[in-house]
């Protein structure tokens, strides 16, 4: 936990997020970026892993 504070303190500068296909553009700081990518990435790794354990078919 003290990483994540240490990592959101030394990165605040302000990015711009644009996504492709669509006209939005979001200034976030670096840290929620990071921080959201990884947690957005961790999500789709454990609904992976498990779909296959409950017999679901995708």
């Amino acid at each position: 936990m003290i990483g994540i504070v240490v990592f959101a303190v030394s990165n605040r500068d302000l990015v711009e997020l644009k996504l492709f296909p669509f006209p939005f553009l979001l200034e976030t700081p670096v840290y929620l970026a990071l921080i959201s990518a990884l947690a957005i990435g961790m999500v789709v790794g454990v609904v992976v892993g498990y779909v296959p354990k409950l017999g679901v078919r995708l």
